[in-house]
């Protein structure tokens, strides 16, 4: 053994010495990453709150408009089917021009969350802005919390099952800008502990499993981070952000385009009744004339027009000689 080696003992104090900084610099690292995400979720969902309550019911209004058209055409198409109207018209008739659809999104996303986020709906965020001065102490409290209770620094399963409970019950106060309830929240006794391990090798093992959970949290952040940038939700975010910079309201501009579309689908929707029931009218009429005239000559084959009361062999006669009857003056030749 050399005298620069090392022995048993001092190797395990140096490896567990390199593994807390490494551990530090990656946890720092880590909160902040999770701090970030968990803004942005934040304020997507409060968007989102916001979008749903300007829009929500125009949204609702132009959804139902459109089932009704689609049950329209349906209806349309079969009844030209029927009729055997050219295959080009049922085509126009099934097609559809929709309106515009990059901010039709209501509904089909749900809340936005991450892998420590709590599900189901989340708190709806507070009607004022927060001050600077209130999103730093919020921002400060969130990252004391997430440093005491992120799942991925737990040493055991126990370790993170509370670890999680407490970082989602962290997560919905910050998404809701609670302070008091992230206060409150620091009441709470710490997780379990590195310390708890019982030797050096334990401790070194416990500190490596850490890290690596650390390390694969942050690619987890950056997926999840990118996954909700190309949201539809926020890319409506950074339009409105960039259209309230230049002094114009975003959500009151759908506005007014969903009532339009509303207007134009209400028109569309009344052709479309209309049409279809104009086609009905038709189409029962006709079917009712081709009727008569197969009742007709199955009469002059097969019925001896003697058994036949008055009135059908008046009928019968008209159909042979259309032109010999004026309905509308019954007693002239």
């Amino acid at each position: 053994m050399s005298e620069k080696q090392l022995s048993p003992i001092n190797n395990w104090q140096a490896r567990i010495q390199e593994l807390r900084e490494l551990l530090e610099e990656a946890s720092n690292e880590l909160i902040e990453a999770e701090t970030g995400l968990a803004e942005r979720l934040a304020a997507v969902n409060a968007f989102d709150f916001k979008l749903r309550s300007r829009l929500g019911q125009l949204t609702a209004r132009l959804e139902a408009l459109e089932e009704e058209i689609l049950n329209y055409r349906q209806q349309l198409r079969r009844l030209q089917d029927d009729w055997g109207q050219p295959e080009e018209l049922e085509e126009e008739w099934a097609a559809g021009d929709g309106g515009p659809r990059q901010w039709r999104f209501y509904g089909d996303e749900g809340q936005a969350r991450s892998k420590y986020h709590p599900p189901g709906k989340a708190k709806e965020p507070p009607a004022r802005p927060l001050s600077a001065d209130q999103k730093a102490t919020l921002r400060q409290l969130y990252r004391q919390l997430a440093r005491r209770f992120h799942p991925d620094l737990a040493v055991d399963e126990a370790d993170r099952q509370y670890r999680t409970a407490m970082m989602a019950a962290v997560n919905e106060a910050y998404a809701a800008a609670d302070v008091e309830r992230l206060r409150a929240l620091l009441q709470e006794p710490d997780a379990g502990r590195l310390e708890s391990a019982r030797t050096d090798e334990q401790l070194v093992e416990a500190l490596e499993n850490e890290l690596a959970r650390c390390r694969s949290r942050l690619q987890e952040i950056k997926r999840e981070l990118a996954e909700l940038m190309s949201r539809q939700s926020s890319r409506l975010l950074r339009q409105a952000q960039k259209a309230e910079a230049e002094g114009r309201d975003l959500l009151a501009e759908l506005a007014s385009q969903l009532k339009a579309e509303i207007g134009r689908k209400m028109v569309e929707r009344d052709v479309l009744k209309s049409e279809v029931e104009e086609f009905s009218a038709e189409r029962g009429s006709y079917a009712s004339d081709r009727l008569a005239d197969a009742i007709y000559h199955l009469g002059l084959e097969f019925v001896d027009e003697g058994d036949l009361p008055p009135e059908v062999n008046e009928w019968i006669e008209k159909r042979r000689n259309p032109y010999e009857w004026d309905e509308d003056n019954p007693g002239e030749d």
